[in-house]
């Protein structure tokens, strides 16, 4: 637990698991013959390194990789199922910049396609508002890498563009 939120163990195998199936266990029963007609794959929002108040950087890096393994368990289940595809917001972001945590993560070794949200805008950018272009182009890159095998998807926030937070 977090101290407000409490956080699913992913370094759990049998959370994992649990995980894994949750989708289909929400279909009332009479409905779950029709889960793979009616569901083809799931995106799953939030999957960057999370950082949690009383939470040590060793923690927050297994639990990222515990949310790795979930989501290829997850990939796995729905391309049996139905061929479906599962996307991860938070899959390119690992690579630009790196992690000050631990510089190696990253999502190029999971099986799931990526959704990145709001490129051109928030961490985009340098905090006078024009591009970060290192940013920008580590993420592209880690975009060209990860589509060779998987989708990955592109949301711009056309900009510069900053919203102020007061």
């Amino acid at each position: 637990k977090t101290g407000q939120n409490p956080v699913l163990d992913l370094t759990v195998a049998d959370c994992q698991d649990w995980f894994v199936t949750w989708a289909y266990n929400r279909f009332a029963n009479s409905s779950k013959q029709d889960f793979p007609d009616l569901v083809d794959g799931m995106f799953y929002d939030g999957c960057g390194l999370n950082s949690y108040p009383n939470i040590s950087s060793a923690r927050l890096v297994a639990l990222y990789e515990g949310r790795k393994q979930m989501m290829n368990k997850v990939q796995a289940y729905f391309g049996q199922l139905n061929g479906g595809d599962v996307w991860v917001n938070g899959g390119l972001e690992a690579h630009s910049p790196p992690s000050p945590i631990d510089p190696t993560l990253n999502w190029t070794d999971t099986e799931v396609g990526a959704f990145e949200e709001m490129i051109g805008s928030f961490a985009s950018m340098n905090a006078d508002g024009s591009w970060n272009a290192d940013r920008m182009n580590a993420i592209f890159e880690a975009a060209i890498g990860l589509s060779e095998n998987h989708t990955v998807v592109l949301h711009p926030f056309v900009g510069p563009a900053t919203v102020p937070f007061n």
